[in-house]
């Protein structure tokens, strides 16, 4: 054989060689070092959603310590059920201090399907002034409880002038009311 022919043999034995190396040993090798950096970078974003969510831990921590004292009036907002004492107390001092006389009507606790908490219903009557029956509303619609006004019915009072055989109204600043409280509950 000729040395130049030997040459390319050798030259292409060779790359064999180097290519099957290569292809048995070199590219496992590389296999494995995709494999591991993406192993890695699956890590990393893993432990950035960690970090992420052990701040979010420690933000609520800080926001819920510095509002208790909010988070206890929120029970306080919702009517007790067993039985509903202090409610019926609180509406009872408001129409007292509003010179009104109430007649209650407690209803029956419910979960509509509509709301987020249960509701018992007030049935609530009385007789008055308008401006104390104002005066009361106001005040229960500002109450720290958790109340919805329903089906509000106020009608005038007038007195009764009798001038011979004719009958007449007149106006007056009385009014007779009844109102249907929702009272969310616990």
């Amino acid at each position: 054989m000729q040395p130049k022919k030997k040459i390319i043999i050798s030259s292409i034995v060779f790359g064999a060689i180097t290519m099957g190396i290569g292809g048995l040993v070199i590219y496992p090798i590389w296999r494995s070092m995709e494999h591991d950096h993406e192993k890695l970078v699956a890590q990393e974003r893993e432990l950035a959603t960690i970090e992420a969510d052990r701040k979010n831990m420690e933000n609520f921590e800080k926001l819920s310590e510095e509002r208790v004292a909010e988070f206890s009036q929120l029970e306080t907002v919702f009517v007790d059920l067993d039985p509903p004492v202090r409610f019926i107390e609180f509406l009872e001092s408001e129409a007292q201090r509003s010179q009104l006389k109430l007649n209650i009507t407690a209803g029956v606790p419910q979960k509509l399907q509509d709301d987020r908490w249960p509701s018992i219903n007030f049935l609530i009557s009385s007789k008055g002034s308008y401006p104390n029956f104002l005066k009361f509303l106001k005040k229960v619609e500002l109450s720290l409880s958790a109340v919805e006004i329903q089906n509000l019915v106020v009608t005038g009072l007038g007195k009764q002038e009798t001038l011979g055989e004719q009958t007449r109204k007149l106006p007056s600043k009385d009014v007779e009311f009844s109102l249907t409280i929702k009272a969310y509950t616990k």
